[in-house]
C-alpha cells in the first residue's frame, strides 16, 4: 500500500491546541473528531514503534501515578508519517490509555481509564526539550 501524498486534515490547529488548549480533555476530542474517522487516515499509518522522548514522557507519568514503583508498559501505536504523528493504544499496569504524539514538537497528550465502569479518565500534556535538537525523537 503506497502512502498518501496529502490528508486533508487540520493538523494545524490539533498542534495549536495541545500547545494552548487549557482543557486537555478537548485535545483528545479534538483528534477523535477530526482524525480518526478521516478518509485515508488510518491507511496513511503504519505500526511502529514508540519513539525514544515518548517512551520517557511515559515513564515519567506512569512513576507520578504509581509513585515510583516499577511500571509494566506495551505500546500499540500508528505513525503517520506525512503528518508527523503517532497514535494509538498504551497499557500502564493493565490500565488503557491512548496517545497522540506529534513528532515534530516532541509534545502529545495521553488519556489513561481511570475507572472503566465510571468513565473516569486521567489526562496528561506530555512535553519535551531535547538536548540535542535534530535527533530522532
Amino acid at each position: 500500500m503506497s502512502e498518501p501524498k496529502s490528508l486533508d486534515l487540520p493538523i494545524d490547529r490539533l498542534k495549536r491546541k495541545l500547545a494552548s488548549e487549557k482543557k486537555i480533555d478537548a485535545v483528545m476530542k479534538f483528534f477523535y473528531d477530526n482524525f480518526v474517522d478521516a478518509p485515508g487516515f488510518l491507511d496513511a499509518g503504519h505500526a511502529v514503534k514508540a519513539p525514544k522522548y515518548l517512551e520517557e514522557c511515559i515513564g515519567h507519568v506512569a512513576m507520578a501515578i504509581w509513585k515510583g514503583a516499577p511500571v509494566m508498559v506495551e505500546y500499540r501505536l500508528i505513525e503517520i508519517p506525512l503528518l508527523q504523528l503517532v497514535h494509538g493504544a498504551v497499557t500502564l499496569n493493565g490500565k488503557q490509555a491512548t496517545v497522540v504524539w506529534l513528532t515534530d514538537m516532541t509534545a502529545g497528550v495521553i488519556s489513561i481509564a481511570q475507572n472503566t465502569f465510571t468513565g473516569e479518565m486521567l489526562y496528561a500534556r506530555l512535553t519535551v526539550t531535547p538536548v540535542n535538537p535534530g535527533a530522532p525523537n
